[in-house]
This record gives C-alpha cells, sequence and structure tokens, in this order.
C-alpha cells in the first residue's frame, strides 16, 4: 500500500463519523438514523409522589444514569459527534428521567467504574437493563 493511501484509511479508520455509521453486528451493518430521535414521555404525577421527600438525586433535577460507554448496539453507541450516547438504555432511562419531571444526565463508564459511581452518590445507577 502507498504511504498516502495508508495515511488516508488510517484517517478514516480515526474519524468517530465513520465509526457511527459503520456500527457492526455480527457483521451486518447497522443504520443509527431513526435513534437519532429521543422518545420521550409525559411527567406522571403518581411516580413523582412515590419519590421520598428527601430524596436527594446526584445532580439536582437531572436523572443520573451511567451506561456503558461502547459501541455495544443495541445497548448504547456512540452518534455521530462521538459524544451522545444512543440505544436502549438511554431511551429507557430518557423514559424514566421524562416521567420524574427530570433532565436526563448520561454518565458514560465502564464496567469496572460504575460501582464506585453507585456507591459515591454520583449516578443512580450503572444502566436502566442493570439489575
Amino acid at each position: 500500500m502507498q504511504k498516502p493511501s495508508l495515511i488516508l484509511a488510517l484517517a478514516l479508520a480515526f474519524t468517530p463519523a465513520v465509526w457511527a455509521e459503520n456500527v457492526n453486528i455480527n457483521g451486518t451493518g447497522v443504520s443509527i438514523e431513526a435513534n437519532k430521535t429521543p422518545i420521550n414521555t409525559a411527567k406522571n404525577g403518581d411516580a413523582i409522589a412515590q419519590l421520598p421527600k428527601d430524596y436527594r438525586f446526584a445532580v439536582p433535577g437531572k436523572f443520573t444514569v451511567a451506561v456503558a460507554g461502547l459501541n455495544q448496539p443495541p445497548l448504547t453507541v456512540f452518534s455521530d459527534d462521538n459524544k451522545t450516547l444512543l440505544g436502549s438504555e438511554v431511551d429507557v432511562a430518557r423514559l424514566v428521567a421524562d416521567s420524574l419531571g427530570l433532565e436526563l444526565n448520561v454518565v458514560p463508564t465502564s464496567w469496572e467504574d460504575w460501582p464506585l459511581g453507585v456507591a459515591s452518590g454520583n449516578t443512580m445507577r450503572r444502566s436502566a437493563t442493570s439489575p
């Protein structure tokens, strides 16, 4: 391979937009376009009433959830900006946040670090689908 071609190939391989658009599951390409539009729900007064009066959220006014900061469709995948996480874990967390009248605060984390985040009060739990 010629040097300019190798440099171009490496540059493309490390471009975040290429990563997001080339998500593969078992060798089959997956489009994330539909996931870029968030799903939302209305505030649920009954759910809000179930919160203890003295409950303290990690970030006031926000529902903070840690999710795996990896491209693991359908659970999580980074969008084109390589910052925004999409996927079923984020969708479920957004629905919970909406129903509680809170803003969603997604914190990408590693599997090894999530227990410390929960124990310290920095995150609610590792993900919307974790036990």
